[in-house]
This record gives C-alpha cells, sequence and structure tokens, in this order.
C-alpha cells in the first residue's frame, strides 16, 4: 500500500516539474505559428475571463442574497374609505308621499334639521284627536277636582285647563254647578224631613203635656165619684162615665210617648241619611277624580305616540354633516319604509379603511398588525402608501359578490391628509384601494421554492 503511495507521490512531482518548465521556456509569438498551432498556443482572453468570474461573483451574490434576505409577507384586501362613526343612513319608518325635500347632495345639515317631509294628513289627525281626548280627560279632571275641594272647603273655586275655550269653560262651570245643586237639593230635602220629624215631635210633646195635666184632675174626679157611689149619692152612669175618660186619657198618654220615640227614630234616620249621603257624594266624586286623572295619563302618553308618529314623517339629521346619495329628486313621490333615501357624513371624524380580508387570508390576521394603504386617486407610486393598523376584525363572514365571503376589517390611519403638491388635500369617504397587512417575514429563497414545493407534494400525492 505504501508503495502505491509513494508511486502517485512521484508521479504527481513529475508533473509539477514539467508544468513548471513549461512556464520556464521561453514565449514564442503564436502568431507566427502554423493556424492550427496559433488557436492551440494562444492563450484565452482577460476579458472573458473578467467577465465569467463577474457572471459567477453575481450568481453567487444572488444565490447568498436569497438564503440570507427575507422580504415581508402581506395580505392584500380591497377595500374603502369611511368615517369612524361610519355614515348614516336616512331611511322613512313607513310608506309616504314626499311632500317636501329641504336638501340635496353636498348640502351641509346640522343636527335636528328637517331633511324632507312626508305627507302626514293621516298623523295630523290622529295627534289633533289625541289633543282633544287629552283636554276631554283635562276639563273633567278639572270637574271633579273642583267639586271634591267644595266639599272639603265649603268654597266653590273653580279651575280650568290652559288650553280649554270659553265655551268649554263656561260647559265645565254649568256641569259643577249642576252637580253641586243635585246635591245640595238631596241634602236639602233630607234635612226637611228632619225639621219635620223634629216639628211633629214638638206637637206631640204638646199634647202630652196637656194630656199629662188633665190625667191627675180626672184621677181624682173618679175617686169622688166612686166615693158618692158608695155611699149611693151618684149613680153608676156618672161613675162610669168619668172611669171611662180617665182610662181613654191615659192610653192617649201611652199612645203620645210612641209618637214621639217615633219622631225621634225617624229625625235620627234622616239625620243619619243625610251623613251617608254626604259620604257617598264624597266617596263618588273621589272616585270619578281618580278615574278621569288616570284618563288624563293614558290620553297623554296616546298624545305622546300620535307625536311622535307626526314626528316620523318629519325627517331630521341625526348628525352634523354632508348630504351625499340622495334618492329623493321628485315633490309626490312614493318612498317605501325603510328604504334608504340618502345618508349624512358626520362632519370632523376621522377616515378608516374598511378592508375585506378573503377566507383563506383570515388566519394569519391578527390585532394591531401594521398595514400600508394605497389609495387608487393617489398612485403610490407618485404619492406613496398611508401607514396604519389593524383594529378590529369581524368574527363572522359575510357575502360579497366579487369576493364571496370575507371578513371586513377597520385600519386606523397615521394621517387623514395626502401631500399633493405641496398641499395637504383632506382624505375623503368612499375613496377605494387596497390594503396591505404585514402578517410576517419569509427568506427570499422560500417564495420561488414554494410553488416548487407546493406542485411537487401534490403531485407526489396523486394516483
Amino acid at each position: 500500500m505504501l508503495d502505491g503511495l509513494r508511486k502517485h507521490l512521484g508521479v504527481a512531482v513529475e508533473a509539477w516539474k514539467s508544468v513548471s518548465a513549461e512556464k520556464n521556456e521561453p514565449t514564442i509569438n503564436p502568431e507566427f505559428l502554423p493556424a492550427a498551432l496559433e488557436i492551440a498556443e494562444s492563450p484565452a482572453s482577460k476579458g472573458s475571463r473578467y467577465f465569467m468570474w463577474a457572471i459567477i461573483a453575481i450568481f453567487t451574490c444572488v444565490i447568498g442574497w436569497a438564503f440570507l434576505g427575507k422580504v415581508d409577507v402581506v395580505v392584500v384586501a380591497p377595500g374603502k374609505l369611511i368615517p369612524e362613526g361610519r355614515v348614516k343612513t336616512i331611511q322613512a319608518s313607513s310608506e309616504g308621499i314626499v311632500e317636501q325635500i329641504f336638501v340635496h347632495n353636498g348640502d351641509h345639515v346640522n343636527k335636528g334639521d328637517v331633511l324632507f317631509e312626508l305627507n302626514n294628513i293621516e298623523s295630523e289627525s290622529s295627534v289633533d284627536q289625541a289633543q282633544a281626548r287629552l283636554l276631554a280627560s283635562d276639563i273633567d279632571q278639572h270637574h271633579w277636582s273642583s267639586i271634591f275641594t267644595y266639599i272639603d272647603t265649603g268654597e266653590m273655586k273653580i279651575t280650568y285647563p290652559d288650553n280649554a275655550s270659553d265655551q268649554q269653560r263656561k260647559n265645565l262651570e254649568n256641569q259643577i254647578n249642576g252637580d253641586i245643586t243635585s246635591h245640595q237639593y238631596k241634602i236639602e230635602h233630607l234635612k226637611k224631613q228632619a225639621i219635620e220629624s223634629q216639628s211633629e215631635k214638638a206637637v206631640i210633646e204638646s199634647q202630652l203635656a196637656q194630656t199629662m195635666k188633665s190625667l191627675p184632675i180626672l184621677k181624682q174626679k173618679l175617686d169622688i165619684y166612686e166615693s158618692l157611689k158608695a155611699k149611693g149619692v151618684s149613680t153608676d152612669i156618672d161613675y162610669y162615665d168619668i172611669k171611662r175618660q180617665y182610662v181613654s186619657q191615659s192610653e192617649e198618654v201611652k199612645v203620645q210617648h210612641s209618637q214621639i220615640n217615633k219622631a225621634i227614630a225617624a229625625h235620627d234616620a234622616v239625620q243619619t241619611e243625610v251623613l251617608q249621603t254626604q259620604a257617598d257624594f264624597r266617596s263618588h266624586v273621589l272616585d270619578m277624580l281618580n278615574k278621569a286623572s288616570n284618563e288624563a295619563l293614558v290620553r297623554q302618553e296616546d298624545l305622546v305616540k300620535a307625536s311622535e308618529r307626526d314626528h316620523e314623517h318629519h325627517i331630521r339629521a341625526p348628525v352634523s354633516g354632508t348630504v351625499e346619495q340622495s334618492q329623493l329628486t321628485t315633490i309626490g313621490g312614493v318612498v317605501k319604509g325603510a328604504e334608504p333615501l340618502m345618508v349624512i357624513v358626520p362632519d370632523n371624524v376621522d377616515l378608516v379603511f374598511e378592508g375585506k380580508i378573503r377566507n383563506q387570508d383570515i388566519g394569519y390576521i391578527k390585532h394591531k398588525q401594521e398595514v400600508e394603504i394605497k389609495l387608487n386617486a393617489f398612485p403610490y407610486t407618485r404619492f406613496g402608501v398611508i401607514n396604519g393598523t389593524l383594529d378590529a376584525v369581524s368574527h363572522d363572514a359575510v357575502e360579497d359578490k366579487k369576493e364571496g365571503l370575507v371578513f371586513t376589517s377597520l385600519s386606523h390611519l397615521t394621517r387623514q391628509t395626502m401631500p399633493i403638491n405641496g398641499t395637504d388635500v383632506r382624505l375623503t369617504p368612499g375613496m377605494d384601494g387596497t390594503i396591505e397587512i404585514k402578517t410576517g417575514k419569509r427568506r427570499i429563497i422560500e417564495y420561488f421554492l414554494s410553488p416548487l414545493l407546493e406542485v411537487s407534494d401534490e403531485s407526489f400525492k396523486e394516483r
């Protein structure tokens, strides 16, 4: 084995000596040699060598850069600029006919301004009816309240609703006077009965007093006739006649006592009935007052509801802003409930970019990722991009006619203007463009190898 190594080493040494000897030989100008030898003996061009080494160096640098260099991985999503609070869509709550149009596209409105008015004949009728019913309830409430005050204080003090007409005030006064007069008539009638009972009692007591005075006299007279009868001086007829008178007077006393008791009972009954009538009238008035108060509350709620329905026919601006996309052009045109009629772009609100992220990209999206926004109105090659951060992503996909199922995202912009020829031009809602969401980094070589690896992986699995 050692002999073989020595042999090969010797051959290598001899070859090296031969090459060195050739280098030391005097140079022969190849131009004076035959054509074939001229080509063989002519050295290679230095420019070609330099060019070859330059290509090798460039290729080596490219390969190294591909292995070492990294680029951003982005998700591209189309979208547009919208106000941060979103535009306010104006709709009618119910079908109606356009009565008046107060604003048009581009007009600025303040919060609460009337935008347009729908036909509200039915609504006005409902409001008028509700107001009339409420006024009637208020009049009824003042009616019973005035009577209740009269019962407690004895003073006639009538109050009226503020919006009652003169005729209604007069009618209210007549009703109150009529109810009080009717009640007073009942009380006076009962009191008259009590007076009659008292007078009857006084007459009977007067008769009883006379009877009580004559009864002792008849008793003495009866005793005298009884003594004379025993002596045989008086006749039986005279005796029994006096005795009959005495017995009759005695019975009359009993009858008169009974009549007096009846008169007293009748008087007490009338007095009780007077108190009961007054209590019943007070209870009735209080009950009617409570009912009138409750009815007034119900009518007040009805008026509020009717007013709200009337207010719905006067469509007002929910915020201050600029009117856009107005669909109202014709007086007398018919609008349907919940149909978008115009939008209002709010004033002084920041714009955000609403992007539509494809379903296959949503797995790489996270909150607060850096984004770059490119607007079609301002080519990014001339005006640059707008940086921002991803603030929100919807939790459910929505159907898009062009993109299919997409997830809605909102991105905050670092600036709200675009520099154009030295002037900052404010961005406006509706500008469309694309958003590039930075999801990470990868090596450049992976960008070129990924399609190959994907194709090879799928190909190897096919049958």
